[in-house]
């Protein structure tokens, strides 16, 4: 299977642009009916959380409009920040752009799954060369060049396939051990509550 695997610069399989942004206003205050996602909408799990997007009035030239317009496959990729991540654009908002907080991949080759795509960027074996070209510096910033020329090992259909399903269920894991430890937490504050309170009645 591994012979079988290919391994090309991103640039060569997609084409990255910057996200929009505002010239001069506030993004909140020019409400408007295109979605407007940033930095605070993508959660830790690097997924897009909808209720948290405003709605913005960008002003587009329609010259401009297909150079910022999200089509759903698009990559969010943040690259600034102590850490690094991309979000998978999977909503079916007709007008929707991303901030200038993004660099925005969007795959040019049918033979790479976005979601694969997705994963592989925010794997250890990306992050580590994005820790390394950014060495010496105080902030980790990812260049535009330095994303396109990242080296992505493509598998077969198929077996991106299986590892889009595994990373599925291992976020969906993490999610159910994380409301573990939280509803436990809570159940001991408030035994511990009970205690202390009780101490005081006697």
């Amino acid at each position: 299977m591994a012979g079988m695997d290919k391994v090309i610069h991103l640039q060569n399989v997609a084409q990255i642009n910057s996200g929009y942004q505002f010239r001069n206003d506030s993004p909140e205050l020019s409400s408007g009916d295109w979605k407007f996602i940033q930095m605070r909408d993508v959660d830790s799990d690097n997924t897009i959380i909808p209720d948290a997007v405003i709605d913005v009035d960008p002003k587009l030239k329609e010259s401009s409009v297909d150079k910022y317009l999200l089509k759903t496959g698009d990559i969010l990729f943040k690259n600034r920040g102590a850490k690094n991540g991309a979000a998978l654009y999977n909503l079916d908002w007709p007008k929707t752009i991303a901030s200038h907080q993004f660099l925005v991949i969007r795959l040019t080759d049918a033979g790479i799954i976005p979601e694969y795509l997705a994963w592989y960027i925010n794997s250890e074996t990306a992050r580590l060369y994005f820790k390394q070209q950014a060495a010496g510096t105080t902030t980790l910033l990812v260049q535009k060049r330095t994303l396109e020329e990242l080296e992505v090992i493509v598998p077969p259909i198929d077996v991106q396939e299986n590892i889009i399903k595994i990373g599925s269920l291992q976020r969906r894991e993490k999610k159910l051990i994380e409301r573990r430890i939280q509803l436990k937490s809570k159940y001991v504050d408030n035994i511990l509550s009970e205690y202390i309170n009780s101490m005081r009645e006697i």
